[in-house]
C-alpha cells in the first residue's frame, strides 16, 4: 500500500471493524484534510479496499477517534478541530452517515481526545484536552443526536495538559481521566462521579526535569490497580508510576532511551504471551520499537524489536491483533515518510526470550 499521497499525524490514525466482518479496518484523514480514507482489513495484517469519506465543510482536522453514540453497537466517528467536533455514524457496513457538527467552545481547543461512557447511560462521551486553556472538556453524550455543552475542569494554572487516558484508577466502578501536564511536571488524576463530572484533580509528581507527554495505562506490579506509564520529552524517559488504588501515583521505574528528537509514543500490550503486560516505545533517531518486557513486579527488561536504518521525526505505534491469531502486534506510522509499518508478532509463548517478529512494510 502507498500512502504517499496522503498527509497526516501519528494521532490521525484510529481502528475499529467498521463493516461488521470482524476485522480491523484503518482510518486516517487525507492531505487536503477534506477526506476520510477508510482501508478494509483483511484479517492477515494487511489492507485493502478503500472507502473515501468526504468531510466537506469541516475543515483543519487535528483528531479523530471512535465510540458508539447511538448504543447501536456500530461503531462511529467523531472528528476535532480546534473549534468543531464532528460525528460521522456507521452503518455497520464500511458506510457512515451525514457529518454532525458540534461546537467546542473557546476552552476547548484540544491537543488530545479520548472517547468514554462517563455516566453509565451506554452513550459513548467524549473528553479534550486544552493546553491553551489548561483544562479538560466533557461533552456527554444525550439523546436527541447531541452533546451537553461542556464541563470544564481546570489542570492547574501553566500546566499545559497534553494528553489523556481513561481507567478506573480508585477501583469505584466509575471511570476516571488522567492527564499529563507537561509544564507542571506531574500527572494529574480527576475522579469521576459516575454522572460525568469529576472531583478537582489530584496530581502525582513524575520527576524533576520531566515533561510528561504521552500516557498509557496498565496493572505493571501485579497488584490489580492500574498503573501509569510516561513519556518525556527533552530527558527521552520512559516513567513507570505505580496507582494505589486512590487517585495517587508514585514513581517506580524510569528507563532511558535512544530518543534524542521528539517523546515517544507508548502503547500497552502482552507481547511475549506470558500474561504480564509490557510496554512498547516508539523511537526517533533512531527510529524504530523498543519493548520493555514486565516481570509482573513492576521490573523490565529492554529489547529492540525494530530499527531500520532510517533517521526520521516522528513515529507513532498502536497495539491490535491485526491478522486474528491472537498474537499481540504493533503498527508503526511514519508521519514523514508515509510509511505503515505492521510487526505481526509470532511469538509462540517465549516468555522473556528474544520477541520474534515479521514486519511487513506497507508502501
Amino acid at each position: 500500500m502507498n500512502i504517499s499521497d496522503f498527509d497526516y499525524t501519528p494521532r490521525g490514525f484510529v481502528f475499529a471493524d467498521f463493516n461488521d466482518d470482524n476485522r480491523l479496518d484503518l482510518v486516517f484523514y487525507s492531505k487536503s484534510y477534506t477526506t476520510l480514507n477508510l482501508l478494509f482489513g483483511n484479517g492477515n495484517g494487511s489492507f485493502g479496499a478503500e472507502n473515501i469519506i468526504p468531510m466537506k465543510s469541516f475543515k483543519f482536522l487535528s483528531y479523530i477517534d471512535v465510540g458508539d453514540f447511538n448504543n447501536d453497537n456500530r461503531s462511529d466517528l467523531v472528528l476535532v478541530n480546534d473549534t468543531h467536533l464532528g460525528v460521522f455514524f456507521g452503518n455497520g457496513n464500511g458506510v457512515f452517515g451525514a457529518l454532525i457538527r458540534f461546537e467546542l467552545g473557546k476552552e476547548c481547543t484540544p491537543v488530545d481526545i479520548t472517547v468514554a461512557d462517563f455516566n453509565h447511560d451506554n452513550y459513548s462521551d467524549i473528553a479534550v484536552v486544552s493546553a491553551d486553556s489548561n483544562n479538560i472538556c466533557v461533552f456527554l453524550r444525550k439523546s436527541n443526536d447531541n452533546f451537553s455543552s461542556p464541563f470544564i475542569f481546570s489542570t492547574g494554572q501553566n500546566s499545559e495538559p497534553q494528553s489523556l487516558i481513561v481507567s478506573d484508577f480508585n477501583g469505584d466502578g466509575h471511570l476516571d481521566i488522567v492527564v499529563s501536564n507537561n509544564n507542571a511536571v506531574n500527572v494529574g488524576v480527576f475522579v469521576g462521579c459516575g454522572n460525568g463530572t469529576f472531583e478537582v484533580q489530584k496530581q502525582s509528581f513524575t520527576f524533576y526535569g520531566s515533561n510528561p507527554t504521552n500516557l498509557a495505562v496498565g496493572d505493571f506490579d501485579g497488584d490489580t490497580y492500574p498503573d501509569v506509564v510516561t513519556s518525556n520529552i527533552g530527558d527521552n524517559v520512559i516513567c513507570v508510576l505505580s496507582g494505589y488504588n486512590n487517585g495517587i501515583f508514585n514513581i517506580s521505574q524510569k528507563f532511558s532511551i535512544k530518543s534524542v528528537l521528539t517523546a515517544s509514543s507508548v502503547t500497552v500490550g502482552d507481547f511475549n504471551c506470558d500474561g504480564h503486560l509490557d510496554i512498547a516505545i516508539g523511537t526517533t533517531d533512531p527510529y524504530g520499537v523498543d519493548v520493555l518486557l514486565g516481570y509482573g513486579d513492576g521490573h523490565f527488561d529492554t529489547q529492540t524489536i525494530f530499527r531500520p536504518e532510517t533517521v526520521d521525526e516522528n513515529i507513532w505505534i498502536a497495539v491490535h491483533d491485526f491478522n486474528g491469531d491472537t498474537y499481540q502486534d504493533i503498527i508503526a506510522i511514519d508521519d514523514h515518510l508515509n510509511t505503515i509499518d505492521i510487526l505481526l508478532n509470532i511469538c509462540e509463548c517465549c516468555t522473556h526470550e528474544i520477541l520474534k517478529k515479521s514486519n511487513s512494510s506497507l508502501q
